[in-house]
């Protein structure tokens, strides 16, 4: 049987650590062990919460309504999908800056908030993850848009036709 307990460090922040392997912390880090941080947890509630509705407003729109958003044209849904998945990046900022400024209470600049350097990197390379994921539905959405102005503008217009479209015009 593993068991788990809680064992004090220098910072007065608690890490996990299992039985039988206690020189090796597992990086858990208990961010709220005193009153102290109750204004960033008001403020991250109030991200989670946005992020929540949004969510949920999202998903009932795409399930009740699929039949409609099918049946209208392809970029109305294309642009509310950008507007919807552009909301991730305003929330995640109500998340991350509280961690930037935990930096500034008596812990050491060079150390950070994390007390591990591989705590550091993880949270680093999920937050550019998940900025890497934009980018990439950016281009995606450029090139998607470029088709169909490409295709509207070559197979709808009265003036042109298929055969005599030329990439200089």
């Amino acid at each position: 049987m593993v068991l788990v307990y809680l064992v004090e460090s220098k910072n007065m922040s608690y890490n996990l650590h299992l039985a039988h392997l206690s020189s090796y912390g597992t990086g858990v880090v208990a961010l709220r062990d005193t009153a102290k941080y109750t204004g960033q947890l008001i403020f991250e509630s109030v991200f989670g919460i946005l992020v929540a509705l949004s969510n949920i407003t999202t998903m009932t729109v795409f399930v009740v309504g699929w039949k409609t958003l099918f049946k209208n044209d392809f970029n109305i849904i294309l642009a509310n999908l950008v507007v919807c998945t552009s909301l991730k990046a305003f929330v995640e900022l109500g998340f991350v800056v509280p961690y930037y400024v935990l930096q500034s209470d008596g812990i050491p600049k060079n150390q950070g908030y994390f007390t591990m350097r591989y705590e550091y990197i993880i949270f680093n390379i999920s937050v550019f993850a998940d900025y890497g994921t934009e980018l990439e539905r950016l281009v995606i959405n450029l090139v998607l848009r470029y088709y169909i102005l490409l295709h509207a503008y070559c197979y709808q217009s009265p003036h042109r036709s298929k055969r005599n479209f030329s990439w200089s015009s």
